[in-house]
């Protein structure tokens, strides 16, 4: 099977305002909407020429730590704490040069938390980044990607530990959350929790993952067109009809590919009508909206019903690139197919329940 690297340049624009943030000493939050490329920005920040391109001379010394939270959502703390020791081993061998040194060091208390994670695992995780800190990180990056069940779920010691650890290493220790809902909406009434939300709160510390640009959308097409066997051949005309009726929204792209596969004359019709009837495009759209908050369902439900929708709810749906500007600026859906989708079964029939916060005025 053949493939295309993902170029280093990939997601530029949002990494770099992500590492903005991260490189001042500032916690932050990546938000998007389900299957928006979320886990695939945060696994390209710990690429080496990655960092490179970004931080230049830092990048040797910024450690990026990446850990998958969905599983850990379920697990008792200690194991995230292990997860993240094994991770900071592994980055320091990956660094090595002024490292080198205490990675002997960080080995034995790797070995340590191993041997015993309930008791160990956070005290030897905070001397370990204690030691990368002495021998010159100017930055530790924590990535906790996917955590929204992990917010949900976690019990309070969990955000009282990482608070801590961050107040033990300030501002030289930062987290990156990557999550589908803000971290204002995911838990209330839990003063640990807030005190670990307090550090991604500020305002221009929430950023929302915009759709992709013209040039990672046509990548991303050609790319898993590549991977197919056999390779499926795909004309740039049709890479770029997926990418305009995608939106440029990654999970909704890859569904069009799939369901345009035995139906590539549905890449004709006016507003992807025959696309939006397809079952996968239909589920992948409800995805989409599953990720939503209430003010942003609404405000989608009186766009469709031609009502006057709200200016905060239009504006966080443009951050989420959910509309755009179009004709004499008049905002529009970025996917037409998701509008169609949604003109289809009616948006109220597709609305969920979520918490619903007063954070949510200074979210996003």
């Amino acid at each position: 099977m053949s493939d295309l690297p993902i170029p280093v340049e990939f997601r530029s624009e949002i990494i770099h305002r992500v590492l903005s943030v991260l490189r001042g000493g500032e916690s932050c939050a990546l938000v998007g909407i389900g299957s928006s490329g979320k886990s695939n920005i945060a696994r390209h920040m710990v690429r080496a020429d990655v960092r490179l391109l970004h931080l230049g001379a830092d990048a040797a010394q910024t450690i990026i730590l990446y850990l998958n939270c969905k599983p850990l959502a379920h697990r008792a703390p200690h194991e995230l704490y292990l997860e993240a020791m094994y991770q900071l081993d592994q980055d320091l061998k990956k660094l090595n040069g002024v490292f080198t040194a205490i990675q002997p060091e960080v080995g034995r208390l790797l070995k340590e938390a191993q041997d015993s994670p309930e008791r160990s695992a956070m005290r030897s995780l905070n001397r370990a980044v204690g030691a990368a800190v002495g021998a010159g990180a100017g930055r530790v990056v924590l990535i906790l990607d996917d955590c929204d069940d992990l917010f949900v779920k976690a019990p309070p010691s969990l955000f009282s530990d990482l608070r801590g650890l961050r107040d033990n290493h300030k501002p030289l220790l930062v987290y990156l959350t990557l999550t589908r809902h803000e971290p204002a909406f995911l838990r209330t009434g839990t003063r640990e929790y807030e005190e670990l939300f307090e550090l991604i709160s500020p305002g221009g510390h929430t950023l929302a993952v915009p759709p992709y640009s013209e040039a990672d959308g046509f990548h991303m097409l050609k790319r898993l067109a590549a991977r197919q066997e056999p390779p499926r051949p795909i004309s740039e005309a049709a890479v770029r009809r997926l990418f305009e009726l995608s939106g440029g929204h990654a999970g909704l792209m890859r569904t069009l590919f799939f369901a345009t596969a035995s139906d590539a004359e549905a890449l004709a019709s006016s507003a992807g009508t025959r696309l939006a009837a397809h079952p996968d495009v239909k589920a992948e759209c409800r995805k989409i909206l599953d990720s939503l908050e209430a003010e942003e369902r609404t405000t989608l439900n009186q766009m469709i019903s031609q009502q006057t929708p709200s200016a905060n709810g239009l504006r966080r749906l443009e951050r989420r690139g959910l509309i755009r500007p179009g004709f004499l600026q008049q905002l529009e859906f970025a996917s037409p197919v998701l509008e169609q989708v949604l003109r289809n079964r009616g948006l109220k029939k597709l609305q969920a329940s979520p918490i619903l916060h007063e954070w949510s005025r200074k979210a996003l």
